[in-house]
């Protein structure tokens, strides 16, 4: 009798744990889940999801690396150091080393001194100016237009991949890495056709890549992310929390100018936290 128990206990763990497990690998966007290990076959990379690996923000894997961005379009080059934390799928920090410009609503803005947050779990993304003692929510895919990162995750309009290939294997600083070669049309009719090394001990992080695109109306461009002085591990915590005396602004421009066009300081009196559950 009591085996019988034990059985049915364990029938119907698996059982309540199945569809959370395959609603979270529906989204085609999350290639590890905290809490279960080795989903990558131990062979090497999965080939048939070799383009996912690209959206290494949701990779499950912690670490800190220096990144340099760089994308060549409209004969402009677009030039991004960084420095990025990541802690699985909870957190992502990326320093922005020195300056860079931005469109933003018609109007072109340096930004300085300001880091990028994003919970990719929460799917939630914020810009934070420390000497302003301000931040800003973003869009995710913000993120990849401000890092000059012409591999698009468009989720409204799904993607499609026309080639995928094992280009075999690699060394890239001191890591060994499986090389393949992917030919996407992102959900907005960007073409990319990408080389990418994925790291096998970083459950297939992308540590190099280059990629060559063509955008809707024609215009073609190149570009290539490099993550280097990779160190494995959990990051700080406090790395990834947004202080909480800092002051929520609503637009780019007004956060990332000398002078406040406006007070704040009644709006930010009643605002809740970005990203809290709203108490009842």
């Amino acid at each position: 009798m009591l085996k019988k128990i034990i059985v049915i206990c364990v029938l119907l763990l698996f059982g309540l744990q199945t569809p959370s497990i395959s609603g979270i690998d529906k989204r085609g966007e999350i290639l590890d889940v905290p809490g279960i290990k080795d989903m990558l076959p131990q062979s090497g990379i999965d080939l048939s999801r070799a383009a996912e690996y690209l959206n290494w923000e949701r990779l499950n894997v912690s670490l800190r690396a220096d990144m340099t961005s760089v994308t060549e379009v409209f004969g402009k080059t677009v030039h991004v150091d960084s420095v990025i934390y990541k802690n699985g799928l909870s957190g992502l920090r990326i320093d922005i080393k020195g300056g860079l410009q931005v469109q933003e609503g018609g109007k072109t803005l340096s930004l300085v001194n300001f880091y990028l947050l994003e919970y990719p779990l929460k799917d939630k993304a914020c810009i934070v100016f420390p000497g302003k003692k301000g931040y800003m929510e973003l869009d995710p895919e913000k993120i990849r237009e401000i890092l000059g990162d012409r591999i698009e995750k468009n989720k409204k309009k799904k993607g499609t991949v026309q080639k995928k290939e094992k280009l075999g294997f690699e060394e890239v600083d001191g890591r060994q890495c499986e090389k393949f070669h992917i030919v996407k049309i992102s959900g907005n009719g960007m073409k990319n056709d990408i080389t990418t090394w994925l790291a096998k001990d970083l459950s297939g992080f992308p540590v190099k890549t280059f990629f060559q695109f063509e955008m809707p109306r024609g215009q073609t461009g190149t570009g290539s992310i490099f993550f280097s002085a990779i160190v494995k591990g959990e990051q700080e915590s406090s790395l990834f929390e947004l202080p909480g005396e800092y002051e929520k602004y609503d637009t780019l421009v007004e956060l990332s100018t000398e002078e406040n066009m406006g007070s704040h300081l009644e709006k930010f009196k009643n605002r809740s936290r970005p990203f809290d559950k709203r108490r009842h």
